[in-house]
């Protein structure tokens, strides 16, 4: 009989425990979710749109290419 009980118990509580890690789960992903919400994105995070990001690196990596063939030119024009 003690052994039954023991079982229950340990049942219960793996059920209360598991209940509770759904619950925290669904709370982070509702979290996560909200969070890229436009309206959040901009007032909040203060995180640009995706297309915006992209020009910028595309603008950098063009200006790398730029001074990379700068240096080139000027390396060419000492020699």
């Amino acid at each position: 009989m003690m052994e039954s009980i023991t079982q229950g118990f340990m049942a219960q509580s793996i059920k209360i425990l598991f209940g509770w890690t759904l619950i925290a789960a669904l709370f982070f992903a509702i979290l996560m979710l909200s969070w890229d919400i436009p309206m959040v994105r901009r007032h909040v995070k203060h995180i640009p749109d995706w297309p915006k990001v992209g020009m910028g690196v595309l603008r950098g990596f063009h200006r790398q290419q730029r001074l990379k063939e700068l240096r080139r030119q000027r390396r060419l024009s000492l020699v």
